[in-house]
């Protein structure tokens, strides 16, 4: 089996003891305190919050966690939610006021919790024969890594506890003689629950243009509420179609983004047309319609993929597959193929193939589900807006 465990994106942290990841409750020492350090108190858009926490108690017992940053407009009561790992009994960022934020006073609420990232889950209907299930995790830009898991006789895992930025991709698949069997997968982020911080800190910081000044609020009263937090605020998107349009199409619109919406490319619609949907494999679809492509199996099981004696570099859902043949992407479960030959505008001399799934409105089976995109930690620069 494969393994690339990602280097500065992505450590697992075979270390982390059990109550690092909630697995038991442990009192609080006497004198425990999250200790906050911020740059300055006033702040104009553009310039950075920057702010350094240290938890003694972490240090002091080896322990890892996470440090969730809430930020709350003192007026709107508008919120902006992120989440640190802490290591070594410490966590820091940087967050650019971005030009959306109005002058305002502020209160910075830091939150430590007892855990570290770690995904758990359950496949539904679950039957110990399809062992040992694979999962990839991909990042945009970055090694991913692949390993294998055994779940409980109910169904349900957990992954190691791993560190990465923004969101990843997680997909799994069965051993690859039950690639056939359709995995019915529930993952859960336990980080994203409820809980009683270890130990809170709040600060306080004002937002004002050049020449500016924002008028101080009595802040004794506050009190943060963290069941209250229902994200950043910010209303989804609206997507309008034309009716003329075709369903591929509206898909292409909803979800290409970036070089992957140009125009030199070959289609193939995986929405209203089954021919995709009646093959065993996504490549044996494509060598029979893509001049030039070859994909011939080897010996373990999988495929040699080539385009005119060069590679070929395969995307699902826009983040790169570094090792296709690690899990199986059921046909039917495919809405669109976008195919650009080499030299391709995506960066690459070889031939690139974009691989979109069913979601959305466009999903047939949405509850049944073996790939997942999870949110991990902030970057360590982000930009608050």
């Amino acid at each position: 089996m494969k393994k690339i465990w990602l280097l500065s994106c992505c450590i697992v942290f075979a270390f982390v003891r059990a109550h690092a990841a909630g697995l038991t409750h442990r009192t609080h020492p006497a004198g425990d305190s999250l200790l906050v350090k911020l740059n300055k108190a006033r702040f104009r858009q553009g310039d950075t919050v920057r702010f350094v926490c240290d938890v003694p108690g972490f240090l002091r017992d080896s322990i890892v966690g996470t440090l969730h940053v809430v930020i709350e407009d003192l007026r709107t009561n508008r919120r902006w939610r992120y989440r640190y790992p802490i290591i070594n009994g410490e966590a820091a960022g940087d967050l650019v006021v971005g030009g959306g934020i109005d002058d305002g006073n502020y209160a910075i609420n830091f939150l430590v919790q007892e855990r570290f990232f770690r995904v758990e889950g359950q496949v539904k209907d679950y039957k110990p024969r399809i062992n040992p299930l694979t999962y990839v995790v991909m990042v945009k830009n970055k090694p991913g890594f692949t390993d294998n898991i055994a779940p409980e006789p109910d169904g349900s895992f957990r992954l190691k506890p791993t560190y990465y930025e923004d969101t990843a991709y997680f997909i799994f698949s069965p051993a690859k003689k039950y690639q056939n069997d359709n995995l019915w997968i529930e993952l859960r982020t336990p980080l994203d629950s409820s809980f009683v911080p270890y130990v809170s800190a709040t600060k306080f910081i004002s937002v004002a243009m050049p020449g500016d000044s924002v008028a101080p609020v009595p802040t004794s009263d506050y009190h943060f509420e963290y069941s209250r937090i229902s994200g950043p605020g910010v209303l989804p998107g609206v997507v309008v179609s034309g009716r003329s349009k075709k369903l591929v199409d509206r898909f292409n619109d909803e979800y290409s983004t970036g070089l992957f919406r140009n125009n030199v490319y070959m289609v193939f619609d995986g929405l209203e047309s089954d021919q995709i949907a009646r093959n065993y494999s996504v490549y044996d679809f494509l060598r029979w319609r893509v001049p030039g492509f070859t994909a011939k199996t080897n010996s373990s099981g999988g495929y040699d993929l080539r385009w005119r004696d060069r590679g070929v570099t395969i995307y699902l859902d826009e983040f790169p597959l570094l090792h296709p043949n690690d899990f199986y992407i059921d046909p039917a479960d495919v809405a669109m193929i976008k195919v650009f030959a080499p030299p391709s505008l995506l960066g690459s001399r070889n031939g690139v193939i974009a691989i979109y799934t069913k979601k959305g409105v466009y999903e047939v089976k949405p509850n049944r589900k073996n790939k997942f995109k999870v949110a991990g930690y902030t970057g360590a620069v982000s930009v608050w807006e």
